[in-house]
């Protein structure tokens, strides 16, 4: 049995799973994450896997949402190894990420939703994105690329297709102007 909540920790707002087994031994925190990743989106898979002999009930026989324990274990930063960002785009997303999810540490392989990102944080992250890069970027592009080397490689590319689509002036455009009826052919 299975119960998923969002709750606060020390590092910002996680989603926990609270697991029940029947069975022994209880699968690893890996095993359902690969088992979640094929049946759900990212941002949908819980941060923390917390297993309990039996769910706090309610005197009706409800799980006890309020009486579950406090997640033991944080959001581990360290299953996957640390690499750090070889980029100035990463180095800002990294900065950008620490702060909206509460960490002292981020890897460029690092994915938003296992660390703990929610469809909240995402929506901040794209206020974020939009205040450092001047750049639009639809939420739903998070959730494509919830990756911290893949997403920075988005933001270059769309920075690389804005500039492609600034007009380009020509060393003529920067000589004196003629009056327009007198030019023909004016280049941008």
């Amino acid at each position: 049995q299975t119960v998923v909540t969002l709750q606060s920790t020390s590092q910002g707002d996680r989603l926990v799973a609270y697991l029940t087994a029947n069975s022994q031994p209880q699968p690893s925190t890996q095993t359902l994450r690969t088992f979640l990743s094929q049946r759900l989106p990212d941002y949908m898979i819980p941060a923390i896997f917390c297993w309990l002999q039996a769910f706090p009930l309610t005197p009706n026989g409800k799980v006890n949402r309020k009486a579950l324990p406090p997640p033991e274990h944080p959001p581990s930063e360290t299953a996957k190894p640390i690499i750090w960002p070889r980029t100035a785009t990463e180095e800002k997303l990294a900065v950008i990420w620490q702060q909206l999810l509460g960490l002292e540490t981020v890897s460029i392989n690092h994915n938003f939703f296992e660390l703990g990102g929610h469809s909240l944080l995402a929506l901040r992250l794209v206020s974020h994105l939009r205040e450092s890069f001047k750049l639009e970027m639809p939420l739903r592009q998070i959730f494509d690329y919830p990756c911290l080397a893949a997403l920075a490689a988005r933001i270059d590319r769309l920075q690389q297709l804005r500039q492609l689509q600034m007009p380009v002036l020509s060393a003529e455009a920067n000589a004196p102007t003629e009056p327009l009826g007198q030019r023909e052919e004016i280049e941008l």
